[in-house]
């Protein structure tokens, strides 16, 4: 039975392509850093790759390892542009497990960008890289951590996720995991891909607790990846 929903933010509960706030911030963090320590662009573009790989998130990489003040550069952010968005509430407000974030981001930026998008009190808990700076995501420590937070065992959590990286992590722990908004990958490591949270969250819930009696309409069909993952090994 599924005793919490864990989501990450950016890109799960946001549309990252229309709104690429990690793109704003990566900017910001390559300014300050080059301001700083005046190094070469070949330098920078080779960090920002090796931290985006490690962590999923070149922002960070930096604040972690060259002490670029993340926090305070997302500050400056405009939040007006996340826009309140009602088709997402009411589908949280439909599904009664309590519902956490798990996510890399930092704490303000998280609860300003909630707060605007109309959703920050349907979440109980706010995980985010503040409280786990020596290991976030995808290091299983922070999984750990999170997991100790509540309570709760990989098997009682439902992982919404769109880092192919991160969600193999959770899998490897036991996590139930949903890939989000990727309609034309597959991962191997995803039980269920979803790719609007909207209109498909309380199918995917009722599923994963196994109600046959769910009187919601699915919208539009989940994709279940069993079939998927055969094709996924045929072509490899």
């Amino acid at each position: 039975m599924i005793k919490y929903l864990l989501f990450d933010f950016d890109g799960v509960l946001y549309d990252a392509k229309k709104l690429p706030m990690e793109q704003y911030l990566f900017q910001e963090a390559l300014m300050f850093w080059k301001q700083k320590t005046g190094k070469s662009a070949h330098e920078i573009e080779r960090l920002a790759e090796l931290y985006w790989r490690k962590y999923g998130s070149s922002p960070i990489g930096f604040e972690l390892h060259q002490n670029v003040p993340i926090a305070s550069l997302a500050r400056g952010i405009d939040y007006s542009l996340f826009q309140r968005n009602d088709n997402l509430r009411i589908a949280l407000q439909k599904v009664s497990i309590p519902k956490v974030i798990f996510s890399n981001s930092n704490r303000f930026y998280l609860d300003a960008a909630l707060q605007h998008l109309g959703i920050r009190d349907q979440f109980s808990h706010v995980f985010c890289v503040d409280s786990t700076k020596d290991s976030p995501k995808p290091n299983i420590k922070s999984f750990e951590n999170v997991l100790q937070s509540l309570q709760a065992s990989p098997k009682e959590c439902l992982f919404f996720e769109d880092n192919a990286t991160h969600l193999a992590t959770a899998k490897r722990l036991g996590f139930h995991t949903v890939y989000c908004n990727h309609p034309q990958d597959i991962s191997p490591d995803a039980d269920y891909s979803i790719c609007c949270l909207d209109t498909q969250l309380t199918t995917c819930v009722t599923s994963f607790n196994g109600n046959t009696n769910n009187k919601v309409e699915p919208i539009r069909k989940l994709v279940f990846l069993n079939d998927l993952k055969n094709k996924y090994y045929d072509m490899h």
